[in-house]
C-alpha cells in the first residue's frame, strides 16, 4: 500500500491501462464473424418470429399511409427478392466485402412508371440500420419492370431477422414482399 501512495502516477498509469482494455474490448468476441460474408453465424439477438400477414400489412400501412396495394382501376404491382443467381428467394445472408448481391425485383404487370421506390426495413426493433431505400426517377425513359442490386451488412449480426421490403411508384401504387437476413 505504501507503494501506491508514494506513487500516484504508477495507480494512474494501472487505472488508465486497465480502462483503455475495457473499452477497446470487442463486445461481440463471442460471436465468429464471417469471412466471405457467407457463412451463417448465430446473431446476438432475441428471437424473432415470423410475423403475421395482419402484422405486416399493419407495418406497412405504418410506413406508408396512403399507398394502394389493390391498386387504382385494377394496376397491380408486386416484388420480389433475387438471390445473385436472379432466383426468388425469401432469406438471404449478410453481405461484407467481396459478397455477391442480391437483387430488389419491382414489378409492375406492364404498367408503366416515371419513379419507382425500394424502401426495406426490420420488422422487429431494435436495429442497427434503420431502413434500405433506393429510388429511381425514369421519366426520360419510363419503365415497367426494375431489378437493382442491394445488400444488408454484416455489423456482428446485428442487421439480422425479419425485414420487409415496399416497393411503390409515383402513384403510390405498391406491394410488400417479406424475407429473412440470416
Amino acid at each position: 500500500m505504501k507503494l501506491f501512495a508514494q506513487r500516484p502516477r504508477i495507480v494512474l498509469f494501472i487505472v488508465m491501462v486497465s480502462l483503455l482494455v475495457l473499452v477497446s474490448a470487442d463486445p461481440l468476441q463471442a460471436t465468429q464473424r464471417p469471412v466471405n460474408g457467407s457463412d451463417v453465424v448465430a446473431a446476438k439477438t432475441p428471437a424473432q418470429e415470423m410475423p403475421t400477414d395482419a402484422q405486416i400489412a399493419e407495418s406497412v400501412r405504418e410506413m406508408l399511409p396512403g399507398l394502394s396495394i389493390d391498386g387504382p382501376t385494377g394496376i397491380t404491382v408486386s416484388c420480389q427478392i433475387l438471390d445473385s443467381s436472379g432466383t426468388p428467394v425469401t432469406s438471404i445472408n449478410t453481405a461484407s466485402f467481396g459478397s455477391a448481391a442480391n437483387w430488389f425485383y419491382y414489378i409492375s404487370d406492364g404498367q408503366v412508371s416515371n419513379t419507382v421506390n425500394f424502401w426495406a426495413r426490420p420488422y422487429y426493433s431494435p436495429v442497427t440500420l434503420k431502413t434500405v431505400f433506393q429510388s429511381f426517377n425514369v421519366t426520360t425513359s419510363p419503365t415497367t419492370d426494375i431489378v437493382t442490386p442491394f445488400a444488408i451488412p454484416y455489423w456482428g449480426g446485428l442487421t439480422r431477422g425479419v425485414w420487409i421490403l415496399v416497393v411503390y411508384n409515383e402513384l403510390l401504387v405498391g406491394n410488400y414482399c417479406v424475407f429473412t437476413v440470416v
